[in-house]
Parts: C-alpha cells; sequence; structure tokens
C-alpha cells in the first residue's frame, strides 16, 4: 500500500462524491470503505482484481460508482452480486443497507478468497461468498430466489440477464452498471424478456460520477407493476 496516502483526503472524496448523490456516510460507513480499500491495494499486487490502482481514483470509480444510484432502485433484501470480482458494488451497497443478506458469487477462487477475507475484516454479518458459476447456483440444495440481483462490468446485457433471470423473484429487480448507454444491446435483449413468464420493463437512468466526470448508466429490469424513479422508458 502507499504510505503517502493522506486518509483523511481519501474519506473526504468519500464523502464528498456520495454527497452529489444525496447519500452521507457516517465515519464508521468510511472506516469500511477504508479497510476494503487497502486490502484491495495489497492483494492487487499478487493478484488481478482491478485496473485501478490509485487508491483515490478507487475512492469514486469503485466505492462511490457502486452507490450512486441507490436513490433510483427498489427496496432490497436478498441481494446477489453477479461477478462480484473485487467486492462492487455488493460490499458497499451491505455498508449503505446492513440489514440486506448479501450472496457474492466469483468463478474465481483467488477472488473468492479476496472477498472472504473483506468480509472477516470488515466485520459485515449476513453475508455469504460462492465459489460458483451464477448459472449452477440455481442448483444448490439451499437456494432461494433473489429480490435483487446486481452486476457491474460483467458480460453484455443479454448474457447478463439470461443468467439473472432464473434467479430472480416474480417481483425482484435486476440492476447492472454499464459505463456507457447500451442501446445496441437491447436488441438482443428483448427477446430474452418476451420469453420470461412474467412482464418485465427496461428502464435506464444515467448519471456522472463527480471529480473524473464518467458517465455511467444504470440498466434496471424489473415488474412493470414496480413503482420506479421517472427513466427513460424503452
Amino acid at each position: 500500500m502507499d504510505t503517502t496516502l493522506d486518509v483523511v483526503k481519501w474519506g473526504r472524496i468519500i464523502k464528498n462524491g456520495a454527497s452529489a448523490f444525496n447519500l452521507q456516510f457516517s465515519a464508521n460507513q468510511i472506516e469500511c470503505f477504508y479497510q476494503h480499500m487497502t486490502a484491495l491495494m495489497a492483494w492487487s499486487q499478487k493478484i488481478n482484481l482491478t485496473a485501478i490502482n490509485d487508491p483515490y481514483e478507487m475512492a469514486i470509480k469503485h466505492f462511490v460508482d457502486s452507490v450512486a444510484p441507490i436513490g433510483y432502485c427498489n427496496a432490497m433484501s436478498r441481494v446477489l452480486d453477479m461477478g462480484s470480482g473485487a467486492g462492487f458494488p455488493g460490499l458497499p451497497l451491505k455498508v449503505w443497507y446492513p440489514d440486506i443478506e448479501l450472496t457474492m458469487v466469483d468463478a474465481v477462487r483467488k477472488k473468492v478468497s479476496f472477498l472472504k477475507h473483506v468480509v472477516r475484516l470488515m466485520g459485515v454479518k449476513n453475508t455469504q461468498v460462492l465459489h460458483a458459476r451464477v448459472e449452477d447456483i440455481k442448483r444448490t440444495p439451499t437456494f432461494a430466489a433473489f429480490d435483487t440481483i446486481v452486476c457491474r462490468a460483467f458480460g453484455n446485457l443479454k448474457y447478463i440477464v439470461e443468467c439473472a433471470l432464473p434467479l430472480i423473484s416474480s417481483e425482484g429487480q435486476i440492476l447492472i452498471w454499464k459505463g456507457h448507454k447500451p442501446e445496441k444491446e437491447l436488441p438482443a435483449l428483448r427477446p430474452v424478456l418476451d420469453r420470461s413468464p412474467g412482464d418485465l420493463s427496461i428502464r435506464m437512468k444515467s448519471y456522472r460520477l463527480p471529480f473524473v466526470g464518467a458517465q455511467r448508466t444504470l440498466v434496471i429490469i424489473a415488474a412493470q407493476k414496480k413503482a420506479l424513479s421517472p427513466t427513460r422508458v424503452f
């Protein structure tokens, strides 16, 4: 880890970045993020967990981005983070919503080992990490549908939704973080939704990350009768 890191500055970036989305974090929550970040920097020297190696850039592009679209989502209870990798967006969401039951899944054993380490380090409860392919989760004896499935930077929309639909409850939501507006991916996605038993809507909410100005898009797939914040409907 970079020993010149200004801890106060790092926490201030988190606070100011989150405030752009009307979110306020406590000192304890920022400490959880800090523990996650320092572990990520240390482990990334040995295994490939993130392409971002600057802690201040991580603060915005990983931690703030994971919680930025919270205001556009429905309430969460049982949450699955597909392809969790280094723990985004699952662990920051768990810090914001400590009462959710979080499951993180990844097919890479080294990433799973990292996630288990961070869960112990942060001391978060009701959180499990699975070493598995997403397609195999439903075959586990204790499987129960999730009301929220989240996914960040993991494949194209069609593949993500095909994996998520068998795991989501009838009134659940699928939240997909994209780095751009994915209009070109929508035609391939529509037949997948048409084959699903429920009446699903696709909505998108675009936002910009503070300080870095990077554009992001949250893709929301949910039952039509769910009341969502006003977004563009396709």
